[in-house]
């Protein structure tokens, strides 16, 4: 599902067997190499997920702001196993809980591959706990999607979306959700029962399918509230082509089909039409961390040694509102970026082993508002800190 790109938590997967990695990363894969060899046996879980702004957090009811918001289940881990599942909530692991101090990822540090754990977790508003037995070094068999056989709703971001209950969409021509009546200005509610906050929600649901499987989504029009039922089609299907090349960019197809109305039959040209972009709210500047700031990360891994990190940037995405943050390592090691808000509280997460290189990913600050940010870049037990400034334009 290629919708928006999203930061997320890749909880405790570095330490697989030699073997490239790939989750979905709303359709867009992401490949994580594990080597041959590892600096230390720590124990995962095997979730993908992110990590909820406090607004986010208190409309999905949750009381516990720092758990992880699963996106996705790594297929074979333990997680799996234990029957976690995208949507869930995991605030806690035996008697430790998430805090602002305390990430998942965090108390997972403290567990051994093998261990037998008990967690806790919210799965449609009831608190369950699931038995689960952390991974070690596990084979685990992935399997890489023809990104043409991508489950594909069909939905994108108007370019006037207002304010209000649901997530306002524009409806592409010859998609799953035109199929089933869905109309643009429309505002999703749910998607297959899963409330639908923002388009990383849309993103997980539609992932969860498989071209073909049914889908149901509940609708807000003119006040009143519409169940649709359809069947899901993949991205070639819905772009009509004989032979789909799906090298390019899906965005381009958005904006075709939602910036001009496109011919009918085979022969549309899927090319960009370029259109007025939605005007950014904020701006964010990178700064150097003074001494007096550094009690702010007290939950953090610091170091005292430094690690050497090229071509830092933070620029903006304004047709997504997010920031791209991006940089160059040229040292190899486990790596983890953390980004911590003015109270300590972690607000991004992403891991990564043996990495080596260029790194980039579009970091959603916004949602977490405008004020001081504290970026933590650690490999080999060096790290890289530098202050992100938030503010409005």
């Amino acid at each position: 599902m290629r919708v928006a790109l999203i930061t997320f938590t890749l909880l405790a997967v570095q330490h697989l067997p030699a073997q490239t990695f790939v989750v979905p990363f709303h359709g867009l894969p992401v490949e994580v190499e594990a080597p041959p060899e590892v600096e230390e046996n720590r124990a995962f879980l095997g979730i993908v997920g992110e990590n909820l702004s406090v607004e986010k957090a208190d409309r999905l009811g949750f009381e516990n702001h720092y758990g992880t918001y699963v996106t996705y289940v790594i297929p074979g881990t333990g997680a799996a196993r234990a029957g976690i599942q995208p949507f869930d909530y995991v605030f806690g692991i035996d008697e430790y809980r998430t805090g602002a101090s305390q990430s998942l990822g965090f108390i997972l540090s403290k567990y051994a591959p093998g261990d037998e754990v008990e967690v806790h977790l919210v799965r449609r508003q009831a608190i369950r706990r699931l038995q689960a037995v952390l991974g070690s070094r596990e084979k685990v068999t992935t399997v890489k999607r023809d990104a043409c056989q991508d489950p594909f709703l069909g939905v994108a971001q108007p370019p006037e979306s207002g304010r209000g209950e649901g997530l306002a969409v524009g409806v592409l021509p010859n998609s799953s959700a035109a199929e089933m009546g869905m109309r643009s200005g429309d505002r999703i509610l749910r998607i297959n029962g899963f409330p639908i906050i923002d388009w990383k929600d849309v993103g997980t649901a539609v992932d969860m399918l498989t071209p073909g499987d049914p889908i149901r989504v509940e609708v807000l029009r003119g006040g009143r509230t519409l169940t649709l039922k359809g069947t899901i089609k993949s991205y070639s299907a819905t772009k009509g082509c004989a032979e789909c090349t799906c090298g390019g960019s899906r965005f381009s197809y958005y904006y075709s089909a939602l910036g001009e109305k496109p011919q009918s039959g085979v022969g549309v040209e899927w090319e960009r039409v370029r259109r007025p972009r939605p005007q950014v709210e904020f701006e964010a500047r990178l700064a150097p961390v003074e001494a007096s700031e550094l009690h702010a990360l007290k939950g953090a891994l610091l170091s005292r040694q430094p690690l050497e990190v090229q071509q830092l940037h933070l620029s903006s995405e304004e047709n997504k509102g997010l920031f791209e943050l991006r940089f160059r390592l040229p040292s190899r090691g486990n790596t983890l970026v953390r980004i911590y808000n003015a109270a300590g509280r972690m607000v991004y997460e992403y891991e990564l082993a043996a990495f080596s290189g260029v790194f980039r990913d579009e970091v959603d600050l916004t949602s977490n508002g405008a004020g001081t940010y504290f970026l933590l870049i650690t490999q080999n037990g060096r790290t890289h800190t530098r202050k992100i400034i938030v503010s409005r334009r």
